[in-house]
């Protein structure tokens, strides 16, 4: 499919950017990752986009860029190359009275275009103030010419989006840690995915991208790029997905290997103040820690199998989770001040996003098959479907329940009638 949706995104995310070198790793071959084709073709994107900049690009960098496109796409790299050459300009020309107005910036960003083309453009205001400064500051008599030297351009490498990440169920498995097949039907369109997935890489344009970072420091970029996209979705009218993206990044502190895209927490709350210590350690522990609590009561013997539980029965593997959070399993001990917290936000966001999920049948449920004229005549009992209502009754979970409130002693039982619309439309028991 195509990656202007994408493309489009990192385009408005990413600010103060001399030059995007956009590198497709579906055009790429991984079976020879070095091969000369490969380098052919990103070396020419290299050149095209960089040609002001740079004409060479030995082997080893080309080879480099294939191995992030390979491993790392849909992503973003900042990079700060040196600009050739001086620009000089005429002091005279400048307003001494009001170094930083507006006509003084756009008369330094014209010379900066006349070097290069969008040379002046990717400045930031800041950076054109400086050179400002240091003009008037060589030259006290605000005559003669100043030569403007050694300046640096911000570049993004971009690797769009790979075979394996291209659509919104990918691109939602991707974020949660979970397979498609087990999460909830995915809100949106691939368009308004692979659109906030664009924002999100796009933001990490802004910064120094880092080479080593710490868990801190990761969970720290990919909330700034979440938050990009949230703001990107809300602002256009996507909150449905705006709120299966917070619930799956919730999701991934259990689900995926490790923490550094656990920003689920900090979307709710206050953004990247909240990535604290305290965020982080809890954040760390999620998934032993819930897994552990899991695999202890069904004596399951190991993290492996509570998460082969989540599989075959995600209902009972959350409402474990929440006895775990009752009995305060999750605080005291090793556990992080802020680990309550997090586990909570899971418990939600895994009842709004993971199927296979038996709801609650209260008593004296009425079975309901919808007749209404142009569709197929649908059966639900309680407001679930009949699969859904005869699993929780088969469920051990709540075979006491389902005692308790079908016995008149221990619970009232009340039957709801519909009205003259639903009546009209339906045929109904009560089971």
């Amino acid at each position: 499919m195509s990656d202007s949706d994408f493309i489009e995104g990192v385009n408005a995310s990413a600010r103060n950017v001399f030059a995007f070198v956009f590198i497709d790793p579906k055009l790429l071959d991984p079976r020879d990752p070095h091969s000369a084709d490969n380098r052919n073709y990103v070396r020419g994107e290299l050149l095209s986009a960089l040609s002001d900049l740079r004409t060479n690009f030995p082997d080893a960098e080309v080879d480099r860029v294939i191995d992030g496109a390979l491993s790392s796409a849909p992503s973003v790299e900042r990079r700060r190359l040196d600009v050739p050459g001086s620009v000089s300009i005429d002091v005279s020309t400048l307003d001494s009275r009001d170094k930083h107005s507006q006509a003084n910036r756009d008369y330094i960003r014209g010379e900066l275009n006349g070097h290069i083309s969008n040379l002046g453009r990717s400045m930031t205001d800041q950076q054109v103030d400086d050179i400002i400064d240091d003009a008037l500051l060589s030259s006290p008599s605000g005559t003669g010419r100043f030569a403007i030297r050694n300046l640096k351009v911000n570049i993004c490498l971009v690797n769009t989006q790979a075979e394996h990440s291209d659509s919104k169920n990918e691109l939602a498995s991707t974020a949660s840690g979970i397979r498609t097949a087990r999460l909830r039907p995915v809100p949106g369109t691939n368009a308004i995915w692979d659109r906030a997935t664009g924002e999100h890489e796009g933001e990490h344009g802004n910064r120094d991208t880092l080479t080593s970072p710490t868990t801190k420091l990761s969970i720290i970029s990919e909330t700034r790029g979440d938050l990009q996209a949230l703001k990107w979705l809300r602002d256009n009218g996507h909150n449905d997905v705006a709120q299966a993206l917070t619930d799956y990044r919730v999701l991934s502190a259990v689900h995926s290997r490790d923490a550094s895209h656990a920003t689920g927490v900090a979307l709710i709350g206050s953004g990247v103040s909240a990535v604290n210590d305290d965020y982080v350690k809890a954040a760390e522990q999620m998934r032993s820690k819930i897994l552990t609590a899991v695999s202890n009561e069904h004596n399951l013997g190991s993290e492996r199998n509570a998460l082969r539980m989540f599989e075959y029965n995600p209902g009972r593997f959350v409402r474990t989770v929440e006895r775990a959070l009752a009995r305060g399993e999750f605080s005291g001990g090793d556990a992080s001040p802020a680990l309550e917290t997090h586990v909570r936000a899971y418990i939600d966001a895994f009842k709004r996003q993971v199927s296979g999920i038996t709801p609650p049948v209260p008593s004296g449920a009425r079975a309901s098959v919808d007749l209404e004229a142009g569709s197929a005549p649908t059966l639900t009992i309680g407001g679930v479907t009949a699969p859904e209502f005869f699993a929780r009754i088969a469920d051990p979970d709540f075979v006491p329940q389902t005692v308790a409130s079908n016995d008149p002693a221990l619970s009232e039982t009340s039957v709801r009638t519909p009205d003259a619309t639903v009546q009209a439309r339906t045929v109904a028991v009560t089971v």
